[in-house]
């Protein structure tokens, strides 16, 4: 329903209605929407500006200046008459479904008390039982409206039902639901009582017949007692005739072992005689023997012990953070690293392919000055409840100690919920053929996933006159970081390292891979191959592993540049690839991404340029 301006008759009429009972009307306005309206009109004297006595006071001097209003006034009364019907929600909804549009065709709209402005109240008045529109309601609708004097709309005001008759009606209504209720109830109680009665005699019927039962089954036993016990009478006689013959036999067997003993341990005393004097002769042999070979076992011994794996067991703070997100394990692991003097872009760097290659199973290598420092925090964000060192000396012979000791360190590890670190110092200090079938084998079970991860393998890699090159089943399994072409400040604060540790729950739900292999994975794993060298199908696996976990955690930089650092161009240097053919692909370092990764820049200078 669209509203009219108030006629000159409508304004005499509320001007002279009395002031107190306008102000009432207003008080009938939600608070807010006539705080609004209020704040449009001249401020106050003598009070605060914006306060609620202030406030009060414009309304106060506008209701008793209302015989002086100007146009703007009365339009201002419009909008707190509207607002009045915002108020009452019942009513706006109805006025909201009543259309009087032809009284606004034409530009002018026709004068107040047109017909359908007199339907208007009939519309409403047919509510009057089914809602919230009582008379008195009504009766301020059309006293403070735009409408005029008309005897039909006081007509279908006069049959409307009062606020008290509306009251009274609804309670009515109500004691007709409560009564509907109530007789419901009570026929679901003699229902319930029927129902419970018949159970009772069908059960006290079950009764009867087992009582029944009982007293056949008593008899039975009755029965049965009485021939227990004449069979027990029966066959007393049998047992004691079975005694007597039974401690003869005995009496019989004793004499026979003591017969037996005497002889035995004649011939045993003169065996050890004959066995001590051939000992005795023996022994002085073997001393000969001992006296001319004692120096090379010395030697020996002094060259097993140069060549044994020394094996650590590290324990963390009782204190450590139990990671619930991805998100959570990444921002210790950059803590961590700025703590030691990593910018926090290279701690961002990072803490991204560490986890990628944690989540792809792979194995984790560093090199350089801090490989050992970088190693330890790694293992100790990542598994503060259980993480071992293995220690490799410089010439390794023994591999089936390290198979051995590894073989333990998993068992172990298998028993725990949490996630495990082992640490693989010198991997490089002696022939990786020594423990590698162990190790490859270990790897390659994660590649092709046999068995499901509950240990996390960290290798550090030595440089030194005796040092190897680095295994090649290591490129192809995981990034190897070399720590001196990362970004490192001059300055920094050394905080305290904040352990960590993943539950195996966790990670296997972290691990889940829903993103498919990238749609240019060929294209990529090509470019894969000129940085990295010939493919493997280990190297692969891995690979398309750690892609995926990549599109999946959204990293910034391109693929090629999130896998170069850490997991081709170290192959490729170690298999002498040609980098000065893909000085197009490689790009000061940018290869495909916005921007330049400085670390690639460093690596190449080192291993390629600087040679």
């Amino acid at each position: 329903m669209e509203f009219k301006s108030y006629p000159k008759e409508k304004r005499d009429f509320i001007s002279e209605r009395p002031k107190e009972e306008i102000m009432a009307f207003c008080k009938e306005i939600d608070y807010y929407a006539w705080k609004k309206i209020t704040l449009k009109l001249p401020p106050a004297n003598g009070f605060r500006k914006g306060s609620g006595a202030e406030i009060k006071e414009r309304f106060r001097s506008y209701i008793w200046r209302i015989g002086h209003w100007t146009d703007g006034n009365w339009e201002l009364f419009s909008e707190l008459w509207l607002a009045w019907i915002k108020s009452h929600p019942v009513l706006d909804n109805l006025l909201v479904q009543y259309h009087n549009d032809q009284d606004f065709q034409g530009g002018t709209p026709i004068s107040p008390n047109s017909q359908l402005d007199i339907g208007c109240f009939k519309f409403l008045s047919s509510f009057n039982e089914e809602s919230e529109i009582s008379k008195e309601l009504l009766k301020r609708f059309y006293d403070y409206g735009y409408f005029l004097e008309d005897t039909k709309i006081e007509y279908y005001i006069s049959f409307a039902k009062s606020e008290l008759e509306l009251k009274m009606l609804k309670s009515l209504h109500q004691i007709d639901v409560l009564n509907t209720k109530i007789a419901a109830l009570e026929k679901i109680n003699t229902e319930s009582q029927q129902r419970f009665e018949q159970e009772l005699k069908a059960r006290n019927n079950q009764f009867d017949r087992l009582n029944v039962k009982i007293i056949e089954l008593q008899n039975i036993i009755s029965d049965f007692q009485r021939s227990f016990v004449q069979e027990l009478k029966n066959n007393d006689v049998k047992i004691d005739l079975n005694i007597a013959a039974l401690e003869n036999q005995i009496k019989n067997l004793h004499d026979y072992c003591s017969e037996l003993t005497d002889s035995l341990t004649n011939d045993l005393n003169e065996k050890l005689e004959e066995m001590a004097a051939l000992l005795k002769s023996e022994a002085e042999a073997l001393i000969e023997l001992r006296s001319g070979y004692s120096n090379q076992e010395v030697g020996l011994t002094a060259g097993r012990t140069a060549t044994s794996i020394f094996f650590e067991r590290i324990f963390g703070l009782d204190i450590f953070l139990e990671y619930d997100s991805i998100e959570k394990m990444d921002k210790t692991f950059i803590q961590n690293f700025k703590s030691i003097g990593m910018t926090s872009r290279g701690a961002k760097q990072l803490s991204k392919e560490l986890i990628v290659t944690i989540l792809s199973q792979g194995t984790i290598s560093f090199q350089g000055s801090f490989a050992s420092i970088l190693a330890h925090i790694c293992a100790r964000t990542i598994s503060a409840t259980n993480t071992s060192i293995c220690y490799i000396p410089v010439g390794l012979l023994d591999g089936n100690n390290f198979r051995k000791i590894f073989d333990s360190f998993l068992a172990e590890a298998s028993t725990s919920e949490m996630i495990s670190t082992l640490i693989i110092e010198g991997v490089n200090l002696s022939a990786f053929e020594t423990f590698a079938p162990r190790l490859n084998k270990y790897i390659e079970d994660q590649a092709i996933g046999i068995n499901p991860l509950k240990t996390i393998i960290i290798c550090t890699l030595v440089n030194g006159p005796a040092s190897l090159e680095c295994p090649l089943m290591l490129c192809d399994s995981g990034p190897i970081f070399d720590t001196d072409c990362l970004e490192w400040r001059k300055k920094w604060e050394t905080n305290d390292i904040q352990e960590g540790a993943i539950s195996i729950h966790k990670y296997n739900e972290w691990s889940e891979c829903p993103v498919d292999i990238p749609e240019n994975w060929d294209e990529l794993y090509e470019e894969f191959n000129c940085l990295g060298g010939f493919t493997t199908v280990l190297r692969e696996r891995f690979l398309q592993k750690a892609a995926m976990h990549i599109e999946k955690m959204k990293a910034s930089s391109s693929m090629i540049q999130s896998l170069a650092f850490g997991w081709l161009i170290p192959r490729g240097i170690l298999l002498n690839v040609d980098f000065s053919i893909y000085k197009e692909l490689i790009a000061g370092g940018k290869l495909d991404a916005e921007q330049p990764d400085e670390r690639i820049n460093k690596l190449l200078a080192l291993n390629v340029l600087g040679d």
